[in-house]
């Protein structure tokens, strides 16, 4: 049932993850200077709302460092 991993290691199932919460798709590439720019956006987002209410799901092709730009 585990769909992927988090960046903290965890196990995560996409439907228990997600149900009843506004869920935010985002693709991105440690390459790509628009992906990488959005980081702060999501963030903001993150901060924004809280977790019962808003996930976030980057599928990122580049490495964890990545992620603090």
């Amino acid at each position: 049932k585990t769909l992927g991993t988090t960046v903290a290691g965890d196990d995560w199932e996409l439907a228990e993850g997600t149900r009843g919460r506004v869920t935010v798709l985002a693709f991105s590439g440690h390459w790509c200077g628009p992906c990488v720019a959005m980081h702060p956006v999501l963030r903001d987002l993150q901060a924004k709302y809280p977790a019962e209410s808003l996930v976030i799901i980057e599928l990122n092709s580049g490495a964890l460092d990545g992620l603090d730009k």
